[in-house]
């Protein structure tokens, strides 16, 4: 006589709710990568120029952060309770292109990062991750080169900073053939600026 075996899934609202969340964020990161146009240009503008900042302060997310005065800032909504405030920018002056998120989190930043990394379908070229501390913040720094939509590769910066019960996401994007010490500065600045209201 055959023996039937149940599989039995404990806790399944968590499991679909993290499997919901790392779908958001690698959709989001597609569309990301989808979102630039390929270009000829030899020399990025925005290396040539003295970069002036400005800052952005967001009662609603609870944070404030510096961004060069070229960009222009978008807050934008999302369907359902994973990212509950998403603010885009893009340079104005150049090809640069990024956002900053807050997600909730059910479980710790390193596990969520990790799973998501196993479910990626994106084809990098190279890369890299490590733990960060960014004012008070604890965290992890992803260094990357992905294959757009377009078939080209663009230069990925990312922070993912821990907050209780959630995390604070900071991403810059530029064609691979435009980046430079100037675009890493920028970057690192805005990462650097970023605290809690």
């Amino acid at each position: 006589m055959k023996r039937i075996r149940v599989i039995y899934l404990s806790n399944y609202r968590k499991k679909a709710a993290l499997t919901l969340g790392i779908l958001v964020f690698w959709i989001l990161m597609f569309l990301t990568a989808s979102f630039f146009t390929d270009s000829n240009s030899e020399l990025d503008a925005s290396a040539k120029r003295l970069v002036e900042y400005s800052s952005y302060e967001s009662p609603e997310g609870g944070f404030t952060f510096n961004y060069p005065s070229t960009f222009i800032l978008t807050p934008r909504s999302f369907y359902g309770s994973d990212i509950p405030y998403h603010v885009d920018f893009k340079d104005t002056a150049g090809f640069g292109y990024g956002f900053v998120q807050i997600w909730n989190m059910s479980i710790p930043l390193g596990e969520f990062l990790e799973k998501s990394k196993e479910a990626s379908q994106l084809h990098y070229k190279y890369f890299s991750g490590r733990k960060i501390r960014v004012n008070g913040f604890t965290g992890y720094y992803w260094d990357y080169s992905v294959l757009g939509s377009n078939n080209t590769y663009y230069k990925g910066n990312e922070v993912f900073l821990e907050g209780k019960n959630k995390m604070y996401r900071i991403s810059y994007f530029i064609p691979e053939n435009q980046w430079n010490e100037t675009q890493k500065k920028i970057f690192t600045n805005m990462v650097k600026s970023f605290r809690k209201l």
